[in-house]
């Protein structure tokens, strides 16, 4: 399972991926944002991937303005 989150910032971005992994039935699950929320928190999303991962479920991608705060 690939888990996906992003920030606002990554939302769009985070769209397109759903969209090519749709294309080539990858499986997926989306962990948020579910709107443009300019005031998020890119943590919120972090940790929920994090999680997933970390307990074995899967691989993340995560997505904000600069990659630091993810990293």
């Amino acid at each position: 399972m690939l888990f996906l989150g992003a920030d606002h910032a990554g939302f769009e971005i985070k769209d397109l991926i759903k969209e090519m992994l749709h294309q080539i039935d990858v499986p997926f699950e989306d962990l948020g944002a579910e709107s443009v929320m300019p005031n998020d928190d890119y943590v919120d999303y972090a940790q929920r991937v994090a999680i997933r991962v970390a307990k074995g479920f899967g691989q993340g991608i995560l997505i904000c303005d600069t990659g630091f705060g993810l990293a």
